[in-house]
């Protein structure tokens, strides 16, 4: 799991208009809290921060935060931006134990090539991403969902994956991915195109309707002249 580093100092104004300030002064506003106990307004170097957020491999990095010279385990829990230039503008981090178990959400990735691709199938990716339970310094930065041996009709669910000291608390039986025919979705292609030849060929059998119908009329109104 990827860790990262911060200084911060305590904010002793909190508000609106503290926290213009701390930004007018090249700072983040940010609140570290934990449970159970009351939370600290905090500030940290825009420039540090920005510049280290923006190369994270994943959202769910651990952050030793140092406060004032005292050390803190946290984790990155939030961060708002300002919609009008993309700067960062607060951030919340959750303070975590060594050792405690912590629920997050990580993002699915698939590896290898599925045999199913080489025969023309196609991989339809259902679930992105997990909800997990597991220490936090085993969060991982993906679930690595290894696809090499699907072959078309196959499906992962849920239920088939292990990883040592993770519980997935995502249900089962939920797909993560299928391999289907190519056949299955030209074949709906050609029936929802039969069923507009259709419509067409009924649409034309009502306009000779028609035309036969007003002759008939004519032929009607000269024979009674």
């Amino acid at each position: 799991m990827q860790e990262i580093n911060f200084l911060a100092e305590i904010r002793e104004s909190v508000g609106k208009g503290a926290a213009r300030k701390s930004r007018a002064r090249g700072y983040i506003p940010a609140v570290f809290y934990e449970k159970n106990k009351p939370s600290i307004s905090i500030e940290l170097s825009a420039k540090e921060f920005e510049n280290t957020y923006r190369k994270l491999k994943s959202r769910n990095a651990l952050v030793n935060l140092n406060i004032d010279g005292k050390d803190r385990k946290a984790l990155l829990r939030d961060v708002q931006y300002d919609p009008l230039d993309g700067h960062i503008l607060h951030a919340d981090f959750y303070g975590i134990a060594e050792n405690q178990e912590i629920t997050v959400s990580v993002p699915v990735h698939f590896v290898g090539t599925a045999v199913g691709i080489k025969e023309g199938g196609i991989l339809q990716t259902i679930i992105r991403e997990m909800d997990i339970s597991c220490i936090a310094s085993q969060i991982p930065e993906a679930i690595n969902v290894d696809i090499s041996a699907m072959e078309i009709g196959d499906s992962i669910h849920v239920s088939d994956l292990d990883f040592k000291g993770i519980k997935i608390l995502t249900a089962p039986q939920r797909t993560i991915a299928t391999m289907i025919r190519p056949t299955v979705i030209k074949a709906a292609a050609t029936t929802v195109a039969g069923e507009g030849e259709e419509i067409e060929g009924e649409a034309e059998g009502e306009e000779e309707a028609v035309a036969e119908g007003e002759g008939t009329d004519k032929s009607d109104k000269e024979t009674s002249k």
